[in-house]
């Protein structure tokens, strides 16, 4: 997993210690990468803007950022239904 993805989600979710990568951030980054994939995306490149909002807003919605994790998580799913029906992010394959 790119290592700069995982700094980028503990700065999205305010977190400073680095304590929580290997427990939370790491498989909260795989299951949404996962939610994804079952969705039909084949483009995951996590150096993909697009691929990078939603994992920011599925962080932002199970660590309930700023107490709103609902608005966030309708946001994610929003956002992944755009890109489910994209043939740009579902006919590509890119590594992760």
């Amino acid at each position: 997993m790119d290592p700069i993805i995982t700094e980028l989600v503990r700065d999205w979710v305010r977190i400073k210690i680095t304590d929580l990568d290997d427990t939370e951030i790491r498989p909260m980054i795989e299951s949404c990468i996962n939610d994804l994939r079952l969705s039909g995306i084949k483009k995951l490149s996590t150096k993909d803007p697009l691929i990078r909002q939603c994992i920011k807003l599925y962080a932002r919605a199970e660590f309930n950022f700023d107490g709103i994790g609902d608005k966030y998580r309708e946001m994610y799913k929003e956002l992944k239904n755009a890109l489910g029906i994209s043939m740009e992010y579902t006919t590509e394959a890119d590594n992760v």
